[in-house]
Order: structure tokens, then sequence, then C-alpha cells
């Protein structure tokens, strides 16, 4: 619409005619140097043939304080006082509700910000209006507003200059629940100048005025014009609204998850996977999620409207340390090798770290055992375990990374993966030809769950072998000691 017009209307309900516009003093003029006043509302509901009495259902101050419009605010375009209408007929929670959006100065002297009131009366009350910009704009202007049918979502685009030089970009204020919570998305990738169009076609500070927004089964479309790359051309942003859960993604005991977006009267069913983890009622909006066990699910909401549509949302009840992190730092030093022991994930919130060696070992030092990371000088070596206390309160432990000093000897298994006999070979490191004092003396194979599997003395051999054909498939960890240094190896065994 150009800015020769300074009534605005909208065919809104079947048989029934609904006008929404600006309101000047001292009457309705074409290019009058007065700031619209008010939102006037009138209505039919004959098709037509009789109207209400016009009245003045929102006092605002308007932009427009020019004949011509230009405002050296906006870089001298030419801005109007144009509000936009829309009807909530999706049959849902907010079924005939009015919604009219409209640009005013803020607290009647501010800067231009875009201002939401409705209806549920068919016109007779309006709410107090609500700024729905950007409360960071400079000036915001040019609303228009729509609500999708299938869902009942209310969708209102406009432009905001947000940056020096009149940068501008497009937004779209979105609601789930009739205008009582906004959300402000910014739909324009690339952000433009507000500034009139420089050709001898158009009237002085025209820069187009046009934009648009539709919406239908949760996804919304916006329309406008700007002059990024030189030329003034009309760009359109999709807007997915769809169904999502709403809610924590880790939690200690309980917690609440709710689904928005909902289309009219939608039912939903829940469900979570793996079992036995987080339990969910099978109906409802909200729900309670409570914890079963430690451990990491998929909470799923199933949406029983037109359309249907899911949902879904990754939850923790803790996050535990999945693995230890070990790695070399730095060469030998005087027979010492330095590691860097972490866990992984390093979780936030977690306190009460210990860090100790599996066994009674000799030649592991640990430096800041009470940390989340850690130092060691190795010169023997063994395996390392941590406890902490999780952020839910709780204690879990990680067991067992073997780290050694290669500096002097270590032991080799093999063959890896294994399906009978394992060997075991004590071997010289960093060009050593022998090993004085060091000799297998004793062999155990534990499975993961640190149950012992196998054990076998050894008379201070340098070889050795250890049957394990009759073990299951899996992993399994090896663990060799020479009397006063012990070192693990991780084993697998296959059929």
């Amino acid at each position: 619409m150009g800015q020769d017009r300074e009534l605005m209307f909208k065919l809104v309900l079947t048989g029934k005619f609904m006008f929404v516009g600006q309101i000047m003093v001292p009457g309705l003029m074409l290019h009058i140097p007065y700031l619209a006043n008010g939102l006037g509302f009138v209505r039919s509901l004959d098709g037509g043939v009789t109207f209400s009495t016009a009245q003045v259902v929102v006092p605002y101050v308007g932009i427009r304080k020019t004949s011509s419009g230009v405002d050296p605010a906006f870089n001298n375009i030419g801005v109007n006082d144009f509000p936009a209408m829309a009807v909530d007929k999706s049959g849902g929670t907010h079924n005939g509700r009015i919604y009219a959006v409209f640009v005013a100065q803020q607290n009647g002297n501010g800067k231009a910000v875009i201002e939401l009131t409705y209806s549920d009366n068919q016109g007779n009350n309006w709410t107090t209006p609500q700024i729905v910009s950007i409360p960071n704009g400079i000036q915001s202007f040019f609303p228009w507003v729509c609500v999708d049918q299938a869902t009942g979502g209310l969708y209102i685009a406009y432009y905001s200059i947000d940056g020096s030089g009149f940068q501008t970009n497009t937004y779209l204020a979105i609601s789930n629940d009739g205008g009582n919570t906004i959300i402000n998305q910014k739909v324009s990738d690339v952000s433009h100048v507000t500034q009139p169009i420089n050709n001898t076609i158009h009237r002085t500070g025209y820069e187009g005025d046009y934009i648009g927004v539709t919406a239908q089964g949760g996804k919304a479309y916006a329309a406008w014009m700007d002059e990024r790359n030189g030329t003034w051309q009309i760009y359109v942003s999709e807007v997915d609204n769809s169904p999502v859960i709403i809610g924590i993604s880790a939690f200690c005991n309980s917690t609440n998850y709710t689904v928005s977006n909902l289309p009219p009267n939608a039912s939903v069913e829940w469900s979570v996977s793996p079992n036995g983890i987080i339990n969910v009622p099978s109906t409802g909006n909200p729900i309670t999620a409570t914890k079963i066990s430690q451990g990491n699910a998929t909470i799923s909401a199933t949406i029983n409207g037109n359309p249907a549509e899911t949902a879904a949302l990754n939850v923790s009840t803790i996050t535990l340390v999945s693995s230890i992190s070990a790695t070399m730092n730095g060469g030998c030093n005087n027979g010492i090798q330095t590691w860097y022991v972490n866990p992984i994930p390093n979780i936030t919130g977690a306190t009460n770290w210990n860090w100790t060696v599996d066994n009674p070992t000799s030649g592991i030092y640990i430096y800041s055992p009470n940390s989340p990371n850690i130092y060691m000088d190795v010169s023997k070596g063994g395996g390392v375990s941590v406890t902490y206390t999780d952020a839910c309160g709780e204690t879990s432990q990680k067991n067992g990374e073997t780290i050694y000093s290669p500096c002097g000897y270590s032991f080799t298994v093999y063959p890896n993966p294994a399906n009978s006999m394992v060997n075991i070979s004590l071997q010289p490191t960093n060009g050593k030809t022998t090993i004085v004092g060091s000799a297998i003396s004793e062999i155990s194979i534990y499975d993961l769950q640190n149950n012992l599997q196998r054990h076998q003395l050894f008379n201070k051999v340098s070889n050795a072998s250890i049957d394990v054909s009759n073990l299951p498939t899996g992993l399994y960890i090896v663990e060799i000691m020479d009397g006063a240094y012990t070192e693990r190896h991780k084993l697998q065994i296959i059929r």
C-alpha cells in the first residue's frame, strides 16, 4: 500500500466487516501534517449493510510528523502511521481474538516502537498496548500482522534500524500464547540501509513501505524489500515455529517439560528411550519427568493435532565421566615421564575430585589429586581412577586407565585381539638392551566391572602366557605385576 492512503482496512470474517485505521485531528485528510493520535475501529455484522459507530479504541501518538512523512530520524524516508489487523479463526484457545498492531512514539514522545493490542469481544474492549519490537531498536516501523489459522500462532513483521548509519534488519515478533509472551527473531540475514529510493519515478523520501507476513501449520513467511546489493528487491524468509519440547537438558530428581507451539485442541503423547532412566506420564502437557537411574535418554512427544507432528529432546539425569584421557606430556626426564590426565567429558558443576592409583605401586606421583585435570610423574606405572561428586550430589567413580614410563621398560601383550592364549613379554625401551631386577611375577585378568576372571603366579620370568580360551567375547583388563611395579593393558577377546 502506498503512503497516499490514510485509512487501512481488512476483511477479517466471512459476512462480517471490521475496519481499523488511524485517527487524525482535526479530521481525515490526505497529506495532513498531524500525528495519528488513536486507533479507530468500526465493524459490520450484516455484510457491510450497517456499521457500528466509529470510535477511538486505543489512544497513541504516531510517528508521521509532516505532510510528506519525510523524517530525518529515518534517514529522510517518508514514514506513515498505518496500523494492521488480523483475527484468530483457528478454533483454538484464542479463537475470535482481534489483533491490531501499529507504530507509535514510545511514551508519547520517544523513539518509534511497534505496539500490539487485542480484543476478545468483537472490538468492544481492547487491551492496554504492549511493545513487541526489539528493545535495542533505534527506530522500529512498518508493521504487519497475521495469525496462523492452523495453530493460532501470532506473527508480526516489521523493520528496525538497529545499527549505526541507519543499518536496518527485518524482524518477526512471534507469540504462541495469544500475545502474552513475545519472542523476537531476526529474519533478514543481511542488513540494509534505510534510505529513499534514488530515482525520479517516486516522490521525495519514498522507500516502498512494503512488508508482509503469512503463516500456516507452524511455518511463517516474512516478505520485505531491501537494497543490500544496491538494487531494491523483495526477499522472503521462512521461520519454523513447529512444536518443540521446552525444558532443561539435565536434572537431578524431577523436572517439568512442556510442548510449545501446539495446534488448537491438540493432545500430546509422551515416550522415552531407552527405558529405565527417566519416567514420564503417557499423556498431558506439561508433564513431570522423574529420575529412575543415572544416564542419557531421549524424551519424545507425539502431537495429535492438525497437522500431526513429533518433537524430541535429549536429556540426562546426570552427566557421567565416560572415559579417562591420558596423554604423555613431553619426553623422558631422568627416567620420569609426565602424563596429563583428564576426565571425558569434563563435567560442569562436579566437585570433590579425587584421583588415585588403582593398586599399591611405586613410581607415580600425582600433582593436585583433587583437581578435575591433573599431571602425574611416572617412573614405573599402573592404573589411575577418579571419584567425584556430580551436580546432583551423587558420588561416581571411573576406574582404570594405564599410565607408565617408557623410559626404562614396559610389558607387551599379544596377540590383541586374542582368542585362546595371551602372551606377555617384558620389553626394554629407549634403547636399553637389558632389564635388571625386573620380571613378571603375577598376571590378573579383570572384566570391565572389575571382576577377577583369571589369576596366575610366575617365578620372575621375562615372558609368560595365560589361557583365555574360556572367557566370553568382550573387553578385559590385563594387570601385570613384577613385585613393585604394576601395569595395565586393555585386551579384546574375540571368537
